[in-house]
């Protein structure tokens, strides 16, 4: 067209002025660099009457004609490099079979070719759209095109270029890795060549394990598609074909990338009529190698109740994990059973199917690719006693063997007992007494009727249950009659979770000394777990002696 030939004569004459004139290349650096309209743009009538330094002219550049001696404006530069050009642009007058040179048109009109251009185009611009910095490098000579006048930036993939003296053919989709010069009009007003029929694909890529997925949509009402072309490039480097999938088919898995390494990728609507129309360029990084099953970080069940374990677990998030398995096993049945199969994001569990007074151990296992991690164990012990509220503890019931093995002939009458109550703190693992001597006193006729067990009612105190806590109540007890003294040492305990082993292991708090009066009257010592039913008997090494703890 008219147009098509007047832009790419104009980018001829700028590519023979770029290519012999330092001061020209200067001065479209330091006008671009201004950006006027908020890019870097030069228009032509911005900078026609411009002088040129004479003195820089190049002797080392090789073109087909060298300007000289330089010109002091660059329309006379311009128009110059017009006239030694003129050949070129009459053959391609000629084999559009118009007459539609510039120099005729400005013959015609009196003026000279750049007024005339300037005329028609009154927005004619120089325009460097990337790398101006490129241009500091007075040695530097850009490549400069034109936009023709059918360029769309949704469909044209190249354009007609200048390199020296020689043709060459530019990528209109990949950014270069230098500065070029493109000719064209400053803020066309001309309309898109593409209809609203033809829809724009717009990608997106997702990361996965295996690769990069890419899916694209159309818009609605647009005509169908014959196929789709997938393209690529490492960085921003030249796209490359890679696949094209059927216009209903709209997701590609890109499985063949490295880790950490960045690609682009464009995808075209190839419709009915041929026209291809491309979507916008976008980059994604490979996803790092799927990782072998990392174990759970941590694994805790807790008892918030004693209606559900409070199940809760974290994951190394920078790995990926497929699925979390947890598997729930009744202490002593060798089997585990699976309660269900977690995503990566679910991190918490309520479960609510557990009974009073059972021992429970659970599994957490995380699953890649069907290989499974190590398992991370946590137990719980559920407590007939309610840890969301205090819970009494009293002494129900004594008893013992007989009053003549603790008391020997009737002279000393009925044994009488004395209860010491101790718990370890959890805070600073420090023993301290609940009661110090709680009295349990036998009537008299208790042994003369032979009878060696009696019904009581005495408060202990009131059991307050941390959740994550088993605690441990250590009874000591003694029969108080007798002469002589003697002492015992003995140390409160607690419970320890072990939850590789699901058990609880026995720790020792603080020794203290309990004066008895003779060897033969220790009862001895014992303990209750918050876990342990409510009415629970306690039950001594010496004597036969038993207390039912209750509530």
């Amino acid at each position: 067209t008219e147009y098509n030939l007047d832009m790419k004569s104009f980018a001829m004459a700028v590519n023979e002025a770029v290519n012999t004139n330092k001061s020209f290349r200067k001065l479209i650096k330091e006008e671009a660099l201004k950006k006027f309209d908020g890019d870097y743009d030069v228009l032509l009538s911005n900078i026609v009457d411009v002088q040129i330094d004479q003195e820089e002219i190049d002797n080392t550049i090789s073109s087909s004609a060298k300007v000289r001696p330089a010109l002091p404006t660059v329309r006379e530069l311009l128009e110059n490099t017009f006239s030694k050009l003129e050949n070129n642009v009459k053959e391609e007058d000629e084999k559009s079979n118009k007459s539609t040179d510039i120099r005729q048109r400005a013959n015609a009109s009196g003026r000279s070719v750049i007024d005339e251009l300037m005329a028609q185009y009154p927005d004619l611009q120089v325009s460097v759209p990337v790398h101006v910095e490129n241009l500091d490098d007075e040695n530097y000579i850009p490549i400069v095109t034109f936009l023709p006048e059918e360029y769309n930036g949704l469909i044209t993939t190249h354009v007609e270029a200048f390199e020296g003296d020689k043709n060459i053919t530019l990528s209109a989709f990949d950014i270069p890795e230098k500065a070029v010069i493109v000719i064209g009009e400053n803020e066309r007003r001309r309309e898109p060549i593409i209809d609203l029929l033809y829809g724009v694909p717009v990608l997106t890529i997702n990361k996965q394990s295996d690769g990069l997925l890419l899916s694209w949509t159309i818009s609605m009402g647009a005509e169908p598609v014959k196929e789709y072309k997938v393209y690529r490039a490492i960085g921003s480097g030249s796209l490359e074909y890679l696949i094209n999938r059927l216009g209903y088919n709209t997701f590609y898995l890109d499985s063949n990338v490295e880790a950490e390494k960045t690609y682009s990728y464009r995808v075209a609507a190839i419709y009915e009529d041929d026209t291809e129309v491309m979507s916008e360029l976008v980059y994604a990084t490979g996803p790092n190698p799927p990782n072998s099953a990392i174990e759970p970080l941590t694994f805790n069940a807790e008892m918030k109740t004693n209606t559900y374990v409070d199940l809760s677990w974290a994951l190394d998030g920078s790995k990926f994990t497929e699925k979390t398995n947890l598997y729930k096993q009744h202490i002593g049945i060798p089997q585990y059973n699976l309660i269900r199969a977690f995503s990566s994001t679910e991190k918490q569990f309520f479960d609510t199917n557990i009974q009073k007074g059972e021992k429970i151990k659970y599994m957490l296992q995380n699953v890649t690719y069907n290989e499974v991690s190590n398992a991370k164990y946590d137990f719980v012990y559920v407590p007939y006693r309610d840890p969301i509220r205090p819970s009494s503890v009293r002494i129900k019931h004594i008893i013992w063997k007989d009053s003549y093995s603790l008391e020997g002939p009737f002279l000393q009458g009925a044994p009488e007992f004395t209860v010491k109550v101790m718990k370890t703190n959890k805070t600073d693992k420090k023993t301290y007494e609940i009661q110090d001597e709680i009295w349990i006193n036998i009537p008299t006729i208790y042994r003369e009727l032979g009878k060696s067990d009696m019904a009581c009612d005495i408060k202990i105190f009131d059991w307050e249950q941390d959740e994550s806590w088993y605690d441990m109540l250590t009874f000591y007890v003694k029969e108080s009659d007798g002469g002589g003294s003697t002492s015992m040492n003995f140390t409160a305990k607690y419970n320890i979770k072990n939850k590789e082993l699901a058990k609880l292991g026995i720790e020792g708090g603080v020794e203290a000394s309990l004066s008895i009066v003779k060897k033969g009257d220790i009862v001895g010592y014992s303990y209750l777990n918050y876990y342990d039913p409510i009415d629970y008997w306690v039950e001594f090494p010496n004597h036969g002696v038993k207390l039912l703890i209750g509530q």
